[in-house]
């Protein structure tokens, strides 16, 4: 059974390596795995986090990453669009991947991570039981 801070889930709670390895498995519209990945650590949640710029149409990446979901079967928790702004998250899991998309001009400046939260009322919390 889990430790519960808050009503907080930490079940299945990653380790750094588990983490940096899901980032390797996240693939950009370059074909290949984030390079410079960065580790964030707070007390309700981890994650490994990138930054990419793209010369493309914006909703070309979006589409990439979607169709990226589908082939790898994760669950589309939240896609939330406005004008020159997308977010998108998947649950994989326990883990969360998000996909936040702004574009400036013909850049599409992408800033992505894999999450695990263990606050059930974050946008970035996923659960196997929910899936």
């Amino acid at each position: 059974m889990g430790r519960s801070i808050g009503g907080g889930d930490w079940n299945g709670k990653p380790t750094e390596a588990d983490l940096r390895g899901a980032a390797r498995t996240f693939v950009l519209p370059s074909g290949f795995p984030p390079a410079d990945v960065q580790m964030l650590q707070k007390v309700t949640f981890l994650a490994v986090v990138f930054d990419a710029e793209l010369e493309s149409d914006p909703e070309q990446v979006a589409a990439f990453f979607l169709k990226q979901a589908a082939e790898n079967k994760w669950q589309v928790k939240m896609d939330r669009q406005q004008t020159e702004y997308r977010l998108m998250v998947f649950c994989d899991g326990r883990l969360a991947r998000s996909v936040e998309l702004t574009v400036k001009g013909r850049i599409v400046k992408l800033y992505g991570g894999i999450y695990w939260e263990s606050n059930r009322n974050s946008d970035m919390y996923c659960s196997t039981a929910l899936q």
